[in-house]
């Protein structure tokens, strides 16, 4: 039986404000920290994917290149982020995790993963595989066609959804 569309329609309703107190919890926690709420984006998706380019980084994220850039800068010049050479294309260097910034995100990964086993641990396991399911397909289901198909899933959550 289908889901009713009403009830969809309450769930998107509660995403925003859900996104609002995860962007406030992840800003509480980086406080102590040079690291922005942007910069940890840039950080997270450069210690999952290796040395990646901001073209790269701007589709995972599905954001403008622009804005990429800034928290690119200034990740930069925290020391967090180190430039190398592509060998794909002379014009885009790729950007890869300095030492100091790998032991950063992994103090303030350790930190959030303190608070998720807090969260965690009111929720049953199989309802959050459901719920894993229904986002993902909601996730799906608003996928603009034009955009690259990189931005489909995070790059963590790829393997983790594909046969649910």
């Amino acid at each position: 039986m289908s889901a009713d569309p009403a009830r969809l329609y309450d769930l998107i309703r509660f995403i925003r404000p859900l996104y609002r107190n995860l962007g406030r919890a992840v800003e509480k926690n980086l406080a102590d920290t040079p690291i922005s709420v942007g910069m940890r984006a840039i950080l997270e998706i450069v210690y999952e994917a290796g040395p990646v380019s901001v073209p790269k980084i701007a589709d995972i994220m599905g954001t403008g290149r622009q804005y990429v850039q800034r928290m690119v800068n200034d990740n930069l010049a925290a020391g967090t982020l180190e430039k190398r050479a592509n060998p794909a294309h002379r014009r885009s260097v790729l950007l890869a995790l300095t030492e100091s910034g790998r032991t950063a995100f992994e103090a303030i990964r350790a930190r959030e993963a303190a608070n998720l086993a807090a969260v965690a641990a009111g929720i049953d396991a199989a309802d959050l595989e459901i719920c894993l399911k229904v986002v993902d397909a909601l996730h799906r289901g608003f996928l603009d066609e034009e955009q690259p198909a990189d931005n489909e899933l995070p790059p963590a959550y790829k393997d983790d959804c594909e046969g649910r």
